[in-house]
């Protein structure tokens, strides 16, 4: 016996049956059959090519030309895309009329950012608009700038990795002053000369002491000296929780659709997210259980829960 998507018993053939009419019904709703493999979209195997093109070749406004048939890969992909500026500009220049994405006819790539060549279906215009996928600053997408400066700052924090210290005492006394002065930038609530001279003192105290150090265990060994480097502790605190992907939401998602199943699908919200909590816990699950049994079993399973929560926090 098999479940239905609802949940209910029903034989196999009956299953086998119903499925294969939603396969004929989907076959004739698309235009490729379901069971023939999809190469139009999100092919990543084959590497897409682009022309090359210089800013001087690019005239922006609806008298632009461009040969369609250089740029025939828009339709494949993921793009970066601010819905704003983007709807703001989805107007014929020429005589205000609506463009629609699907008139697309080419594509040229910046980096994360695009600019659209869009034909406007008015018969007596038929204009060719340039829209961009993004605010542009001075001709450079903002997403670019963005990104570059992201990577700029991440590059950065590694000066307070220990692993990543100069091995002569020679070179530390310029080492990491650029990398600092970037995240002063950045986070503006740092006085620039404070911070130096924090970390013209600090650097030296990690290399003698604390270089045979991960950066989880410099955070631990330089926070009693918080009063004394105010600025340069903090910096290290965030550079141990920035976020470097979003691996962690993903993982949180693939565990909600584990445990929320058709099934199961009227649990609370309380009770969802205890079970996922659990789920994702990094706990040792031997120490767990024995704490679990160790709290009274009177309690309810929230309350439990938050006490065991508790022990393990006070022990890592």
């Amino acid at each position: 016996m098999l479940r239905s998507k609802t949940g209910k018993f029903q034989s196999k053939k009956s299953f086998v049956k119903q499925f294969k009419a939603q396969e004929s019904k989907r076959n004739i709703s698309v235009s490729h059959p379901v069971d023939e493999p999809i190469t139009e979209d999100h092919n990543y195997v084959h590497a897409n090519t682009y022309p090359v093109f210089s800013d001087s070749d690019l005239e922006l406004g609806a008298s632009c030309t461009i040969d369609p048939s250089l740029n025939g890969d828009w339709k494949t992909g993921r793009r970066v895309v601010e819905l704003q500026a983007l709807a703001q500009q989805m107007f014929c220049t020429s005589c205000d009329a609506r463009l629609h994405l699907t008139d697309i006819e080419s594509e040229r790539r910046y980096g994360l950012g695009s600019i659209l060549f869009i034909r406007c279906q008015n018969s007596v215009c038929s204009s060719l608009n340039d829209v961009k996928t993004g605010k542009r600053n001075n001709g450079t997408f903002d997403i670019n700038s963005k990104l570059a400066l992201e990577f700029q700052i991440f590059e950065a924090f590694t000066i307070f990795e220990p692993a990543s210290f100069p091995v002569n005492i020679s070179d530390l006394p310029n080492y990491g002053t650029s990398q600092l002065s970037t995240l002063t930038s950045h986070y503006t609530s740092f006085d620039d000369d404070i911070t130096l001279q924090e970390w013209s003192t600090i650097k030296y105290i990690i290399f003698n002491n604390f270089r045979h150090l991960s950066p989880a265990e410099l955070i631990k060994e330089v926070t009693p000296m918080k009063d004394q480097f105010v600025n340069i502790v903090k910096l290290i605190e965030i550079s141990s929780v920035l976020p470097v992907s979003s691996v962690e939401c993903e993982r949180g998602f693939s565990r909600q659709n584990l445990i929320k199943t058709n099934l199961r699908c009227k649990s609370s919200t309380d009770t969802l997210d205890h079970l996922m909590r659990l789920g994702l816990s990094v706990f040792l699950a031997k120490t767990s259980a024995q704490n679990w049994h160790a709290v009274s079993g009177s309690l309810t399973v929230k309350d439990k829960y938050t006490k065991v929560t508790n022990i393990m926090l006070s022990l890592s």
